[in-house]
C-alpha cells in the first residue's frame, strides 16, 4: 500500500513514485544508480524511486506481517537499502532536503496502534558527494533496520514514511525490503545412547 501516486516513466515527481532499473538521470542534480540486487545489470532486479511530498504523514510503504508468519517469534525485523539520490550540487548541507525515514510497527491497519511507541529512524540519508557515476561514492545503498521485540499475537503492520515536511530535495531509492521473523535459540540436550542424539526445546 502507499500514498504516493505511481508514474511510469520519467522524473517521479512530488508525491510520486516509479520503478526503475536505474534512477531517473535527466537532471543534473541526480546522482547515476542502478538496482542494488544486481548493480550493473539492467536486465535484473528493479528499484523504488519516490520523491517526497511534503506530509509527513503520508507513506510510501505499508505491509502487513500475519499471525501465521510470525507465530513463536521473539523478534521482528524490517530492512531496507536507501540512498538519497540529490548530490552536493544541489541544495548543498541543508539536512532538512536530505530523506529521514521512519519504520513503525503497528496492531492495526490503520496505523493508530504503535507497538513501538515511536518510530525507528534512519536519521538524514547523506547526499552523494560528487555529479556523475558514483560507483565509488561512500554514499551508494545504506542499509537501515528496525526490530520489534515480543511481537504481540494476531497480525502486524509496518509503514515507512519520510519524516521531512518539505518537498526540496528528498528524492530517494528503495530496495530489498525484507521482513525476518528471529525464532529464540534452540537448546540441545544430549539423551545419549550409541549415537549422539539430540533434543531441542524449541
Amino acid at each position: 500500500a502507499c500514498t504516493y501516486e505511481f508514474r511510469p516513466a520519467g522524473n517521479p515527481g512530488i508525491g510520486h513514485y516509479s520503478l526503475r532499473k536505474f534512477i531517473y538521470d535527466g537532471y543534473q542534480y541526480y546522482n547515476y544508480l542502478d538496482d542494488h540486487t544486481h548493480p550493473g545489470n539492467i536486465d535484473c532486479g528493479y528499484l523504488f524511486q519516490g520523491d517526497h511530498d511534503g506530509h509527513t504523514d503520508s507513506y510510501f510503504y505499508k505491509g502487513k506481517i500475519p499471525e501465521l508468519n510470525c507465530n513463536g517469534a521473539d523478534k521482528l525485523m524490517v530492512s531496507l537499502w536507501a540512498a538519497n539520490i540529490n548530490n552536493e550540487w544541489h541544495l548543498p548541507g541543508d539536512l532538512s532536503h536530505f530523506p529521514n525515514l521512519e519504520i513503525e510497527f503497528f496492531s492495526d491497519e490503520a496505523c493508530t496502534h504503535s507497538l513501538t511507541g515511536a518510530p525507528i529512524l534512519t536519521g538524514p540519508i547523506p547526499e552523494m558527494t560528487q555529479y556523475g557515476n558514483c560507483s565509488n561514492d561512500a554514499n551508494e545503498w545504506q542499509f537501515y533496520y528496525a526490530e520489534l521485540t515480543s511481537p504481540p499475537a494476531g497480525d502486524i503492520w509496518f509503514r515507512i514514511i519520510n519524516s521531512v515536511g518539505t518537498t526540496a530535495g528528498n528524492d530517494f531509492v528503495l530496495d530489498d525490503i525484507e521482513v525476518r521473523a528471529c525464532l529464540p535459540p534452540s537448546i540441545l540436550t544430549r539423551i545419549g545412547g550409541e549415537h549422539e542424539i539430540f533434543s531441542s526445546a524449541n
